[in-house]
């Protein structure tokens, strides 16, 4: 079984899935050879994408990691920055999903997507998971004992970066964790708690240039 670690556009689970699902990615080289973005967030979220998500065998499990920070410094576009992580000192750490268990065509797919990134190993101990113990139990899943996080060797991040975040593409964490928070809350009042935390936490531990060419956290701005 393997697992990886989603920090960005991956917290989207019809994201992540259009990675390795033929006829969704298909779509989405598609529309990346025309560089229009917009249409990527549309795929991500259309019913096709949905109810492919809802059919597969892999899990989104929100959690935390240790020794990773993320910036928006990855000029992909024009219009603003995507994601990347950087590996630094364990007392940093940021949250995401873990996705699993993936075969290795499924890993490979996504992988391929993730090009010019270095992969690390983060261990059990290293990882908190928002989903009690309990409640993994129940459903009959078995939490990874370890699991990759793609980082940057360098070639994704520019810190000389004046560009701000690429709005689409920010946008998929908060519906990534709404989609999250309606897979694993039934309680309406417990969804928006999760959902609010996972926000939170993401807003804190992510840094974003500013208008003084500082780079600050998402929740100071």
């Amino acid at each position: 079984m393997l697992a990886i670690f989603g920090y960005g556009s991956l917290i989207l689970p019809p994201s992540s899935i259009a990675r390795f699902d033929e006829e969704l990615k298909d779509k989405l080289d598609d529309i990346r050879k025309n560089g229009e973005y917009g249409d990527i967030r549309e795929l991500y979220l259309s019913d096709q994408a949905l109810k492919s998500w809802k059919n597969s065998n892999v899990n989104f499990v929100p959690a935390k990691i240790n020794g990773v920070e993320r910036s928006y410094s990855f000029e992909a576009y024009d219009q603003g920055n995507m994601l990347a992580a950087e590996q630094v000192d364990e007392e940093k750490w940021i949250n995401g999903v873990i996705i699993f268990p993936l075969d290795e065509e499924e890993f490979e797919k996504i992988a391929e997507t993730e090009d010019g990134y270095n992969t690390i190993i983060k261990k059990r101990e290293e990882i908190e998971s928002y989903i009690s113990e309990e409640k993994l139990d129940e459903e009959g899943i078995k939490f990874p004992e370890e699991v990759k996080v793609f980082v940057s060797n360098g070639e994704h991040v520019n810190k000389d970066t004046d560009k701000k975040k690429l709005k689409p593409y920010h946008e998929y964490i908060s519906e990534g964790a709404q989609l999250l928070a309606e897979r694993w809350f039934e309680d309406k009042e417990e969804r928006q708690k999760f959902k609010k935390q996972f926000m939170e936490d993401f807003q804190k531990t992510t840094l974003e240039i500013n208008d003084n060419n500082e780079w600050v956290k998402l929740s100071e701005k």
